[in-house]
């Protein structure tokens, strides 16, 4: 059978009743998530049938890694297991705040970067500054470059672009080009890719990887195909874009924006929730609330050269809130609930009906 998860908006849950319910309270100052969730699964563990409520208190909370919920961790259809925050007020986050911000003139600030877990400075491609997403230093501002037309041979990786959009990386050295992104964008996707080697005064770039189609599979020759440069120096150029050079971080501050009231997030976790069954032992994380928490910054850095070949990035493999191998999750916010469930069709073989259930929601902001 082919399984596929629907989402729908209801009214409020009604959880049934189960005769024996237990509470944890989360908060800054306390009890973390992890713990929490350790807790319950340790009581389980022992043969506890009980409905779970995790009481999360206002603030935020900051997540190194995911929380990861397994089939230990279900509760069941009377007893399920609920993590209730407070309206607006309780929240995961999987981001590194930035401080030490000072101004070095010409409209561009600067701050360290936080560490990496390898102990070096981070890199990153996301970048929160007072709640609204700052953009990788890019070329063009607006909108897009074209690509003329494909080399033969190597249409999958070389073109002819118009040549005064390369003029900016003529002086580049090599390293600084090699660091450059590539970006291409088709009619509803993107790829991104290191340029192995180019002529601006010819217009042609020759990147390091093929794209997964031919670059105008999607647009006829003649009909460009549009790209973008980003990640070098020369493209910090417009407010609310950021360079990372040599350990520090650079921004053009947007209006309004002052060193006094900045507040600046590079996410950090990939991923905020995880429910990990093992669908081919038939292992299913089942019958988890999650009511009234929000969720914020989770970290997706696309490894260059790989690529995102279907609609809406289905293959991503990593988002704020992932599950693989589950049944009746619930999630709760203040404009509603949405309530993944399984849907068996005909058709298909019943072997596949557990092996394909898998989810994912990109949450950037708090819902």
């Amino acid at each position: 059978m082919k399984t596929e998860v629907w989402a729908s908006l209801a009214g409020a849950l009604i959880v049934a009743g189960s005769s024996a319910a237990r509470d944890l309270v989360v908060s800054p100052g306390g009890l973390s998530p992890q713990a929490a969730l350790e807790k319950i699964r340790a009581a389980k563990a022992r043969g506890d049938k009980s409905a779970w409520t995790v009481r999360v208190k206002g603030g935020l909370y900051t997540l190194a890694e995911p929380l990861v919920l397994t089939p230990s961790d279900s509760g069941t259809s009377a007893a399920p297991v609920r993590w209730v925050g407070e309206r607006g007020r309780s929240v995961f986050a999987g981001g590194s705040a930035i401080g030490g911000w000072r101004n070095d003139g010409d409209g561009v600030w600067s701050a360290p970067l936080p560490t990496g877990p390898d102990g070096k400075p981070a890199f990153f491609e996301q970048l929160w500054v007072n709640g609204r997403r700052a953009t990788l230093a890019k070329s063009p501002n607006e909108r897009y470059h074209y690509i003329r037309q494909t080399i033969p041979g190597i249409g999958k990786r070389g073109m002819y672009v118009h040549k005064e959009d390369l003029a900016p990386l003529a002086k580049l050295s090599k390293e600084k080009l090699g660091r450059v992104i590539f970006r291409i964008w088709w009619s509803w996707e993107r790829e991104s890719n290191r340029i192995a080697r180019m002529d601006a005064d010819k217009g042609t770039v020759e990147l390091e990887k093929d794209f997964l189609y031919d670059i105008f599979r999607w647009r006829s020759q003649g009909k460009e195909t549009r790209y973008t440069l980003e990640n070098y120096r020369e493209a910090l150029d417009a407010p609310g874009e950021f360079f990372i050079e040599k350990g520090e971080l650079l921004y053009i501050p947007r209006e309004g924006e002052t060193l006094e009231t900045v507040r600046a997030v590079a996410p950090k976790a990939n991923g905020l929730l995880v429910f990990r069954g093992d669908p081919a032992k038939g292992e299913i994380v089942r019958d988890v609330t999650v009511r009234r928490v929000g969720f914020e910054h989770s970290a997706f850095t696309p490894v260059l050269g790989d690529v995102v070949p279907h609609q809406s990035g289905i293959n991503m493999g990593i988002a704020a809130i992932q599950a693989d191998g589950a049944e009746n999750l619930r999630f709760e916010w203040e404009k509603g609930q949405v309530t993944f469930i399984i849907q068996d069709l005909d058709g298909y073989d019943p072997e596949d009906m557990i092996s394909t259930i898998s989810f994912k929601v990109c949450v950037t902001r708090n819902m």
